[in-house]
Formats: C-alpha cells, structure tokens, sequence
C-alpha cells in the first residue's frame, strides 16, 4: 500500500513498502503552466542480484502526463 503526503512546501511525498523494503520520494519536478507535467522521482529498495539477502536501491520516476 502506498501512501502519499505533502511535505511543508506542498509538494507530495510518496512511500511505499515492497517485498525487500522501503521505497520513497526523492524530488517532485513540475513543468510551466498552462499544462503542467508533473514528475515524482525517487528510490526504492529490492532485492540483490549479486549478494543474496542483500538490497540494492534502484531509482525511479513517475510520470503524469
């Protein structure tokens, strides 16, 4: 389940839980107006390809068009 915040300046924070942990907003990136395309990027934890047990941290981005 993923829950979604705004921080003290208003942009919204995301966080999340996956199999292997944590995954989080880093930065919330917005265009000009009049249409605006908002981008929330972040990172988030899965599993180790290379050393089992382990948790790499990939980075994300998500889009609204």
């Amino acid at each position: 389940m993923a829950v979604v915040k705004v921080d003290s300046l208003g942009n919204g924070q995301l966080s999340f839980k996956t199999f292997a942990g944590d995954g989080w907003s880093t930065s919330v990136v917005c265009t000009s107006r009049p249409h605006p395309r908002r981008q929330m990027e972040g990172s988030t934890e899965i599993a180790s390809t290379t050393e089992p047990g382990s948790v790499d941290t990939v980075a994300f981005s998500v889009k609204r068009t």
